[in-house]
Order: C-alpha cells, then sequence, then structure tokens
C-alpha cells in the first residue's frame, strides 16, 4: 500500500517541480488532489483484492493515467493555459522551469541550468 501513496506523491511533486508557474492555488490543489487520488486508489486496492495480479495492474495503471490526465487538465498555471494543452503544444519545461521549481521548495541547485 505504501508504493501506492509513493508513487501518487511523486507523480504530484514531479508537477509541482516541472511547471512552478502557478496561481496561488496550485499548492492547496496538489495537496487535495494528492489526498483524494491517494484515497482513492487504497479503496480501490481494498475492491480489486479477488482479481488476478494482471488484472489489478492494468486497472491500476488505467486509473494512473486517468489521474495524470486530470492534474495535467486542472492544475491552475499563471497564464491560463493548462499543463495539457502546454504538452500537447510541445511546450515541455526547460531547465530554468525546474530551477524555479526546486528552488520553490528550497533546493537552490543552479548546476541543473549547466
Amino acid at each position: 500500500m505504501i508504493y501506492l501513496i509513493l508513487i501518487v506523491f511523486f507523480s504530484h511533486f514531479l508537477f509541482l517541480i516541472c511547471y512552478p508557474d502557478t496561481t496561488f492555488l496550485g499548492i492547496p490543489y496538489l495537496a487535495v488532489s494528492f489526498l483524494l487520488w491517494t484515497s482513492f486508489f487504497i479503496l480501490l486496492r481494498t475492491t480489486l483484492l479477488k482479481l488476478s495480479y494482471n488484472s489489478k495492474m492494468t486497472i491500476l495503471t488505467i486509473v494512473y493515467i486517468f489521474m495524470i490526465i486530470s492534474i495535467m487538465s486542472f492544475y491552475p498555471q499563471k497564464d491560463g493555459k493548462s499543463v495539457y494543452s502546454k504538452i500537447t503544444s510541445e511546450k515541455f519545461p526547460d531547465k530554468f522551469s525546474i530551477y524555479r521549481g526546486l528552488k520553490n521548495i528550497g533546493i537552490d541547485y543552479p548546476k541543473i541550468l549547466k
């Protein structure tokens, strides 16, 4: 069960680092989304106990993909565009945005810019 919590946490954490241009609602959105998706995965895991391993992994993978798409669609950005629309228009995070994202959480690592 701890691996589900870690996967959901690091998925949300990745969006926080890669897309730091968020509004004041960015951090609360990710926190609430993390809590909701974690509880949903735990409840889903308990309902899938009698299924085979392959069936469980298939269902959990589909739900994980849905989680990633929903985070990308609703994560608030300052420019008003969703992360999903940025990715589909091939505007991926660069080194500077990752540096700013790390700096926002207190990690100053200037070597990433080189």
